[in-house]
């Protein structure tokens, strides 16, 4: 019993800590029945101006990733949101043609129904998220089966150097929220075992 509990107050703190320290990375579902639809962002944070290159990489586990396209429609780079799974363009968009491209250079893009993925870089330069709406950079879509759902990776590179990196990550994330209800629920199995007792 002490041990359930220790684990039950154990996921309440993780909740709490994961709460106040939020991580540069994040995954917004778009929630398009009956499929699902994700987007995932990096905030340079404190690490913008200072790393070269950004690697991103999400692999279905449940079902498969659908509408596999370029992220671009006539030309245009897609929003994030779309029921689509595709990179975002305006990653590697010339900024003259498109207004908040970053114009940087992509290598490896891999775009199928098991994986999304792609290394992009500025040569002789660095990145900076600073400047994208909330300090969020978009990196790319996937639309999943219903109920699907995979891992990610983000890499933040400088010099051929990992300056961050999230591991590797699965989606849907659950809110903290749940993982406090989960302790919550754990902590009342207990006082009803003892109250048993």
């Amino acid at each position: 019993m002490k041990k359930i509990f220790a684990l039950a107050l154990t996921l309440v703190v993780a909740a709490a800590s994961a709460a106040s320290a939020a991580p540069i990375w994040s995954v917004k579902p778009a929630g398009n029945a009956p499929n699902s639809t994700y987007s995932f962002y990096i905030d340079g944070d404190n690490l913008n101006g200072t790393f070269d290159t950004v690697f991103f990489q999400t692999k279905a586990i449940t079902g498969t990733f659908l509408n596999n396209n370029s992220g671009a429609v006539a030309g245009v780079p897609r929003p994030a949101g779309d029921q689509f799974t595709y990179p975002n363009r305006m990653v590697t968009a010339d900024p003259l043609d498109f207004p908040g491209g970053l114009g940087l250079t992509q290598v490896g893009l891999v775009n199928t129904a098991q994986e999304l993925s792609y290394t992009a870089g500025k040569l002789g330069g660095t990145v900076s998220t600073g400047n994208e709406p909330s300090g969020d950079l978009f990196l790319g879509n996937v639309n999943t089966t219903a109920g699907g759902g995979g891992t990610f990776q983000i890499q933040l590179i400088t010099g051929g150097n990992i300056v961050y990196d999230t591991g590797i990550l699965n989606f849907p994330i659950p809110e903290p929220a749940t993982f406090a209800l989960a302790g919550l629920g754990l902590v009342g199995v207990v006082a009803a075992g003892r109250r048993r007792a």
